[in-house]
């Protein structure tokens, strides 16, 4: 989320949490100045603290990826050719 409230999704996975242990991550698409957003990314994990249950911190190494901004998908309109 920035600072005016636009954000990007993503979806990610990996090896299990933990330090040291890579994740890949999908950019699925965004709202605001990010509608249509796609890309990859990865990183590593340098530390970890569980800050409460089901609440992880820690701080990435690594990080790296590419993103594009296109136009966000619109539905065919209707009376189109069938």
């Amino acid at each position: 989320t920035d600072e005016h409230g636009d954000q990007v999704f993503s979806e990610i996975k990996g090896e299990s949490v933990g330090p040291g242990n890579r994740i890949m991550g999908t950019i699925i698409g965004g709202t605001g100045r990010f509608a249509g957003v796609t890309g990859t990314y990865e990183f590593k994990w340098q530390y970890l603290i569980e800050a409460e249950e089901g609440v992880i911190q820690g701080r990435t190494v690594g990080l790296k990826g590419r993103a594009r901004i296109g136009t966000p998908a619109t539905a065919p309109a209707a009376g189109g050719p069938g």
